[in-house]
């Protein structure tokens, strides 16, 4: 299988899970945003493309107040579920490498309920 239809496949797989699970925004606003990523995030493409990093921002610009904050960490973390082969240091570089900063943690291992209300930073 080619790697392009493997990411083809995973999108798909990401917006029919959001969609059978009736998951409301901010789920389902992120997984449109992410999807510029996967590429990345799945070592198919060296950087992050300018799509990619706008919705990267775009998510940020979401996580105003705790519970938005903490919604992004449990969408961030059920996509570790859902899309295959997501290299966890990409995952965790890529806003860095989009030129953003966020602590929202980022993995599938992570307690979102430990996420705070915080300051952060767009590129």
């Amino acid at each position: 299988m080619s790697r392009g239809l493997i990411v083809v496949l995973a999108m798909l797989c990401w917006w029919g899970w959001n969609m059978a699970m009736g998951e409301v925004p901010p789920c389902a606003d992120l997984g449109n945003e992410g999807l510029p990523c996967i590429p990345y995030v799945s070592d198919f493409s060296i950087s992050p493309s300018p799509p990619c990093c706008q919705g990267v921002k775009d998510i940020i610009k979401m996580g105003v107040t705790r519970a938005d904050r903490q919604a992004i960490c449990l969408c961030v973390k059920k996509a570790f579920s859902v899309i295959p082969n997501i290299d966890l240091g990409r995952a965790q570089i890529l806003p860095h490498k989009c030129g953003s900063d966020t602590d929202i943690p980022i993995g599938p291992n992570v307690d979102c309920s430990k996420v705070l209300e915080t300051e952060m930073k767009l590129g």
